[in-house]
């Protein structure tokens, strides 16, 4: 589920910034109750000769970087269980910067 997409690559990066600051935060008090906290990223880098896979002829390359922190909240007990994740994906281009994107991914399951 995309919830929004960000159209500032510097403002994505702070708002990411902001959001992983806020969790590392609660880690620690939300471990004292139960709940099993944490960070996990991805990082890549994509080089393609044919970013947007024009016809031969028309090709564009460039180098893609993915950026993907997720914070997580896993708790299992008799009283809940619950696995809460969010993941921003930030996808920059060297050379197309204008279709650089920001997509914010929730993942929630109780029962």
């Amino acid at each position: 589920m995309v919830i929004e997409q960000a159209t500032s690559p510097v403002r994505a990066s702070l708002g990411i910034l902001m959001v992983l600051s806020i969790c590392v935060s609660a880690i620690s008090e939300s471990r004292a109750q139960g709940w099993d906290v944490g960070l996990d990223a991805d990082l890549g880098i994509i080089y393609s000769d044919n970013i947007f896979l024009d016809e031969p002829g028309e090709e564009e390359s460039d180098v893609v970087y993915l950026i993907a922190p997720e914070f997580y909240a896993i708790r299992d007990d008799e009283r809940i269980e619950a696995d809460i994740r969010y993941r921003p994906e930030a996808v920059y281009y060297s050379e197309f910067s204008d279709s650089d994107q920001v997509f914010h991914v929730l993942d929630a399951s109780f029962t």
